[in-house]
């Protein structure tokens, strides 16, 4: 089920291209469209032709794996890290092209979006998520949302009926949730589920109560039906692409966030698996300390798990085998969390807004993983001895922790010197078996060891990003080995010719750390579509921990004139690289 199984029996070497649907380009040629036009702007990537295209590309040029990030319902940032449910797709990814194809919309529903996106006069390459949620979603009832209007045509079409109910009726342990949770929170005009009123935050309350309160909201159980219409579109289309990158011996790589956002379906739903007040509200917040990317570390704000609860292991292994329906292999997000995760409380996130004032605890380790593996294996989805379909987000260095500020070694710097949980300090001190792999000698805790333990025990390859190989050899091209997937730069990263240009490398560098990176022994490498295009720091994807940028990140975009140009230099130079270094897929 793991890398090995996707690659057979010779486990050859091949490359993964990085591209959140989002950023594919607009449809060059849609299907059945009798336009004066040969292109359609619908102002996001969608699920149409041009994922199909992409595929094609991946196809022409070799290339085997699809890597995309978590493709969730975004909020507020757009962050896919930030969604409103770890199961639920974008309503932004919906093509309305195919929904024009199905029938769903006529062809002057079509035709007056596109004119609304032309008009808008929203850049090619860039995505405004917020004209898209007035627009594409709508607000509300009263909205011009386009998907609103495909729900009124759709609800007279007898013939996907049935279709319909299947999967509501399958999908219930989830669904029900997000549509509610949508539903309620359009109700209160998006606002977050901790300011809804206490009959509807309450979610005892409001499932004691849904007939009397749908009596007094009118359009509450439509919205619920609209969400729920949402998903089985979203789902709909997406199989599609699956079926097509199957047909052509493509693979799709997922993402799965290790946190989930605290205003989320998951968290409303499902209070009782993390660490919240009575009233709802969290005690503690995720993110991590001064780092490579922030000296004021990453807050991200997430609600911390509560792995005292059985529960909280099972809602885990539940949304994986979810996810593993609709990708090949999964990028385990922020895998370092398995052994250590840092929290800040909440008091402190809220006054301060920095992760400075944290402390360490112990994750979950091995105990998740073998949860996750003994249901794929009793679901008869991997063999009790294959490969756990995970790619590890692993980026090398580690602090090694002390039970107390004062017993940490006067070498380490001051500011290297973080606080730990008293529990996780006294599993130290008496050197449980949750902590043994990683104690040391001088009596501290090294993550690094205990991590490196976990991904050999369960044969899990881990990311190895070039750009960080000039300061960590572990990750320089040429000390990979076969175990990993190796990229120039990852969603996160600067692109690589943003990266060159603040390091005063030469322009021809961009492809240089590329040819580095696919030269590699790494199983899969490749890099971001940015890289590929050699495109500059304005097409950032995202930066972590900085939510200034006017627009916000995640909106960066491929072009039709990108693609078209493609055979010319691009396609030509990848099909070159990867016949050049054995990593061409037929």
């Amino acid at each position: 089920m793991g890398i090995e199984t996707l690659l057979g029996e010779n486990l050859e070497r091949a490359t993964v291209l990085i591209l959140h649907p989002t950023a594919l380009h607009d449809a060059i040629n849609p299907k059945k469209l009798a336009r004066s036009k040969t292109e359609a702007n619908y102002g996001v990537g969608e699920l149409g032709s041009a994922a199909f295209e992409f595929i094609d590309f991946l196809c022409k040029t070799g290339t085997l794996a699809w890597q995309i990030n978590p493709f969730g319902h975004t909020g507020y940032g757009n962050s896919p890290y930030q969604t409103f449910s770890r199961f639920a797709g974008s309503p932004y990814l919906i093509s309305i092209e195919k929904l024009y194809e199905k029938g769903h919309l006529t062809k002057r529903d079509h035709d007056k979006y596109v004119r609304a996106v032309d008009k808008a006069k929203i850049p090619l390459d860039q995505t405004d998520f917020g004209w898209l949620f007035e627009n594409k979603l709508g607000r509300n009832w009263s909205s011009k949302g386009i998907l609103r209007v495909a729900y009124h045509n759709f609800i007279g079409k007898e013939d996907e009926n049935k279709a319909y109910k299947d999967f509501c009726k399958n999908q219930k342990s989830w669904l029900e949730g997000y549509a509610n949770f949508m539903a309620i929170k359009e109700l209160h005009n998006h606002k977050g589920w901790n300011e809804w009123d206490e009959k509807f935050r309450n979610r005892n309350k409001w499932r004691r109560n849904r007939k009397k309160l749908f009596s007094q909201n009118p359009d509450l159980e439509k919205t619920i039906n609209f969400y729920k219409y949402l998903q089985f579109v979203f789902f709909s289309q997406w199989e599609a692409v699956v079926s097509y990158a199957k047909e052509k011996k493509r693979i799709i790589i997922g993402d799965l966030p290790w946190y989930v956002g605290y205003d989320s379906s998951d968290v409303w739903a499902n209070q009782e698996i993390f660490k919240l007040s009575e009233e709802g509200t969290p005690t503690h917040v995720a993110g991590v300390p001064p780092d490579y990317f922030s000296a004021n570390g990453q807050l991200w704000g997430n609600p911390i798990y509560n792995w005292d609860n059985p529960d909280t292991y099972q809602w885990w292994v539940k949304s994986i085998e979810f996810l593993l329906e609709n990708v090949n292999l999964v990028r385990f997000d922020h895998a370092r969390a398995l052994d250590t995760y840092w929290e800040v409380s909440q008091e402190w996130a809220e006054t301060e807004k920095t992760a400075i004032n944290g402390m360490w605890l112990k994750g979950p380790g091995k105990k998740l993983l073998q949860a996750i593996k003994d249901h794929l294996v009793s679901k008869k989805k991997m063999t009790e001895n294959g490969q756990l379909p995970f790619v590890f987000e692993d980026l090398g260095y580690l602090d090694k922790v002390y039970p107390s500020i004062d017993s940490y070694p006067e070498d380490i710097e001051e500011d290297k010197k973080f606080p730990i949980h008293p529990d996780f300090a006294k599993m130290i001190k008496k050197k449980q078996k949750a902590v043994k792999e990683g104690l040391l000698e001088d009596g501290g805790y090294d993550p690094r060891i205990a991590l490196d333990k976990i991904l050999e025990e369960y044969d899990l390859p881990w990311m190895a990003v070039a750009q960080f190989g000039f300061e960590d050899k572990r990750m320089h091209p040429e000390n990979l080995p076969y175990s990993c997937v190796a990229y120039t730069g990852t969603h996160d990263n600067d692109t690589t010719h943003g990266w060159c240009e603040s390091n005063d490398y030469p322009a021809h560098f961009i492809f240089d750390l590329l040819k580095m990176v696919l030269a590699s022994k790494a199983v899969l490498a490749g890099c971001t579509w940015q890289d590929l295009w050699g495109l500059g720091s304005e097409m950032r994807t995202n930066l972590p921990g900085d939510i200034e940028r006017e627009g916000g990140w995640w909106r960066s975009r491929l072009t039709q004139e990108k693609i078209a140009t493609a055979d010319e230099n691009v396609a030509i130079g990848l099909i070159e690289f990867n016949r050049s270094y054995d990593r061409f897929s037929e």
